[in-house]
């Protein structure tokens, strides 16, 4: 498997899992429906709506590594994928409707063969006034 045909797998499985969980998809959106939503919203890479910022969660998402695993004859056989989802909140990230979206994200991707695991502890950023929650997200493909 080459690499651009797991990143092109791995593009459509993340936001099709995360939407699956109850998150929306914040490209499919203008920005009145953005404004509009209480559901987390969630884009690749970052946030591409200044309405993400009023959100209460929202949620970025990156592909960061496609590792070959196993190999016969030069060819790639399978891959190992690696990415991250980061859930941006506003207030404490213990709060119900925290726990609520990261677990329903939790369950999508462990029922679709991804391991779900915490990157690091919680972190405030100042500058945002938004606390991170980042979680590794990995399977074989």
């Amino acid at each position: 498997m080459r690499a651009d045909e797991a990143m092109a797998i791995v593009a459509e499985d993340i936001p099709s899992i995360l939407e699956s969980a109850g998150l929306v998809n914040g490209e499919t959106l203008d920005e009145d429906e953005i404004a509009k939503r209480d559901a987390p919203i969630f884009w690749p890479m970052k946030a591409e709506s200044p309405d993400a910022t009023g959100k209460r969660i929202f949620a970025v998402w990156k592909i960061q590594a496609l590792e070959p695993l196993a190999s016969a004859e030069n060819d790639v056989e399978c891959r190992r994928a690696t990415a991250y989802i980061d859930f941006w909140i506003m207030g404490s990230p213990y709060a119900g409707a925290v726990k609520k979206a990261v677990a329903r994200a939790s369950r999508a991707f462990r029922k679709d063969g991804w391991e779900f695991e915490l990157n690091s502890a919680p972190y405030y950023d100042s500058s945002s006034k938004r606390t991170q929650l980042s979680y590794v997200l990995t399977k074989t493909i």
